[in-house]
């Protein structure tokens, strides 16, 4: 697929290794993590840098939980929809910089999802409570 999304911002971008599949085998991919009001937060990966119009992957951020070991540089992301992807960094200052980013967004777009299930639920009992 490609990139089409217009509200989408890009949040950071760089250099990662991801794992691959189950295996202990890593290539080296270029990572966008971008945030869209109507998507939430994504990062794409890419096979380089010059054509990240097609990403290879993607992982919703939204909600996960992000980990580091800084002993092997790794990232690991779990997310919500029950996907755990890891990630090696090129040094301790890019892994610090990855984690903070992606645990923010995540923990700033689970409380707004949790928010807007709870006012639905409400309203949508309010609407039918008449009806009975």
């Amino acid at each position: 697929g490609s990139l089409t999304v217009n509200d989408e911002s890009l949040v950071k971008e760089g250099w990662m290794w991801k794992r691959t599949g189950n295996s202990s085998q890593f290539k080296k991919r270029y990572f966008r993590l971008v945030n869209s009001q109507q998507h939430g937060a994504r990062l794409y990966w890419f096979v380089d840098a010059f054509h990240v119009t097609h990403p290879k992957g993607q992982l919703p951020i939204g909600g996960a939980d992000v980990v580091i070991d800084p002993v092997n540089r790794l990232l690991t992301v779990s997310s919500e929809i029950g996907v755990d992807r890891v990630f090696r960094c090129p040094g301790l200052g890019s892994l610090n910089e990855w984690h903070e980013t992606m645990s923010n967004i995540s923990k700033s777009q689970t409380v707004f999802t949790k928010g807007v299930r709870a006012i639905c639920i409400v309203t949508s009992f309010v609407c039918m409570a008449p009806q009975t």
